[in-house]
C-alpha cells in the first residue's frame, strides 16, 4: 500500500510544464565551432520594448548590448548587440544588466527562421553561461584590448541582395533577350 501511495504522489504531482524544451547543448569547448560569434562580456544595456507591459505579446525581441572582455570567435569589437526572444516560453535567453556571461551567438532570425545578416541572436538552448566577474573562461579566448578593437560595435557581414530581387533581375534579362530575338526575327522575315 505504501508503494501505491508513492506512485500516486508521483502521478498527482507532475513536474513543472515548460513551453521551451532544448536538447542539452554540447560543452562550451565543442560548441564554439557551431556558432558565428562567441565572446565573454558584461551586459551594458538592455532594450526590452515590452518592459512594463501588463500583457506580453509573443514574438517580441529583447536586445542586449555587451561590453566585451574576450573573444573566442568572431570580430573583435568593444561592444556587441545580441537579440533574443522575449521570455523563456519562447526560448528567449535572459541576461541581466551588470552581469558577465559567456555568449554563443549566430546570425539569423529566431522568429522567421530566415537568414538575417544584420542581427546576432542567441536563445535558451545555446550553451551560454553566467560568469563571475573574474572567472576564467572554459574556452580559449583572447582578451579584448583597447588598441586591438577594429571599428565600431560588431560589424556584421554585409548582406547580399535579396533573393527576390536577384530572381526579378534574371527574369527581366530573359524577357528582354527574348523580346530582342523575336523583334530581330520579325524584321528579317521575308515579305516585310
Amino acid at each position: 500500500m505504501a508503494a501505491l501511495a508513492g506512485t500516486a504522489a508521483v502521478v498527482v504531482v507532475p513536474g513543472a510544464a515548460q513551453a521551451c524544451s532544448c536538447v542539452p547543448p554540447p560543452p562550451p569547448k565543442k560548441a564554439v565551432a557551431d556558432y558565428d560569434v562567441v565572446f565573454a562580456g558584461t551586459v551594458a544595456h538592455v532594450e526590452d520594448p515590452q518592459a512594463g507591459a501588463r500583457i506580453m505579446s509573443g514574438g517580441g525581441a529583447v536586445h542586449y548590448t555587451f561590453a566585451l572582455d574576450a573573444v573566442a570567435k568572431g570580430p573583435r569589437a568593444a561592444e556587441v548587440q545580441v537579440s533574443s526572444a522575449a521570455g523563456g516560453g519562447s526560448c528567449g535567453a535572459n541576461f541581466r544588466k551588470g552581469r558577465r556571461y559567456l555568449v554563443f551567438a549566430y546570425y539569423g532570425n529566431d522568429f522567421e527562421r530566415i537568414e538575417d545578416a544584420d542581427t546576432l541572436w542567441t536563445n535558451l538552448c545555446t550553451p551560454n553561461e553566467r560568469l563571475k566577474p573574474d572567472e576564467a573562461l572554459p574556452i580559449a579566448a583572447r582578451p579584448v584590448a583597447a588598441d586591438e578593437i577594429v571599428g565600431p560595435p560588431l560589424n556584421p557581414p554585409a548582406p547580399g541582395p535579396p533573393a527576390a530581387l536577384v530572381a526579378a533581375g534574371l527574369l527581366l534579362v530573359v524577357a528582354l533577350t527574348a523580346g530582342i530575338v523575336l523583334l530581330a526575327k520579325s524584321r528579317s522575315a521575308p515579305g516585310r
